[in-house]
C-alpha cells in the first residue's frame, strides 16, 4: 500500500491505529462475542455439521426458512474448519475471522471505485474494521449473516464498476456469482 499521508508520523499512527483496530476484531470474535453466541450463531455450526456428515453443504431435503438459501452462505465460512474440528465455539470463531477478511476485502474493492483519496479510502476501511457500534459489530462480524450480504453489496459494486470501464477479467468474476444463484435456486 502506498503512503497514505506525506508525513511517516501520521502514516505509522494510521498503520498503528488499523492494527490496534484489526486486533480488537479478532478479540471480539474469539473472545466477547461468546457471551453474545445465540441459537442463530450455533445453529449454522449444528447445521454445518450435519451437512459435512451427508456430504452436501445444501441438502435437498431439509426445509430451508423462506425456501431460500444465501449465495454467500455462512455456513461455506464454518465449513472447512469442521473437517479438521469438532463443532464448538472456535469454528464459528475461526468461520468469522474468514468472513471478517472476505467482508473486508469486499469493502476495499468497492472503495476502489470511488474518487476518494487512497487517505480516505484507508480511514473508512479504519472505521468498518471498528465495527461501528456494538450492535453492527455483533450483526456484520459476530453473527456474520449481514455482514455476508454487505460483502455481496460490495463486490456487486465493484464488479458493475469493472464491468462498465470495460475490464475483461470481470466478466469471469461477475459470472460466478449468476451461475451460483441458478445452482442454489435462488
Amino acid at each position: 500500500m502506498s503512503k497514505i499521508f506525506k508525513d511517516p508520523v501520521i502514516n505509522k499512527i494510521l498503520y498503528l491505529i488499523a492494527l490496534v483496530n484489526l486486533s480488537l476484531l479478532i478479540f471480539y470474535i474469539f473472545n466477547t462475542y461468546q457471551y453474545y453466541f445465540t441459537s442463530d450463531s450455533a445453529s449454522k455450526v449444528l447445521f454445518t455439521a450435519e451437512a459435512i456428515k451427508l456430504g452436501n453443504l445444501h441438502p435437498g431435503d431439509w426445509n430451508y426458512v423462506n425456501n431460500d438459501i444465501r449465495v454467500l452462505a455462512p455456513h461455506y465460512f464454518i465449513a472447512p474448519f469442521l473437517l479438521i474440528l469438532p463443532p464448538t465455539y472456535l469454528t464459528h470463531a475461526l468461520g468469522g475471522v474468514l468472513a471478517a477478511l472476505t467482508i473486508l476485502t469486499g469493502v476495499w474493492l468497492a472503495l476502489r471505485t470511488t474518487s476518494a483519496s487512497n487517505r480516505n479510502k484507508f480511514l473508512v476501511l479504519i472505521v468498518v474494521l471498528s465495527g461501528l457500534s456494538p450492535i453492527n459489530a455483533n450483526n456484520i462480524f459476530g453473527e456474520y449473516v449481514y455482514g455476508t450480504d454487505l460483502a455481496i453489496a460490495c463486490f456487486i459494486i465493484f464488479l458493475c464498476h469493472s464491468y462498465l470501464l470495460g475490464e475483461k477479467n470481470c466478466i469471469i468474476f461477475s459470472t460466478l456469482p449468476f451461475c451460483n444463484s441458478f445452482y442454489f435456486r435462488i
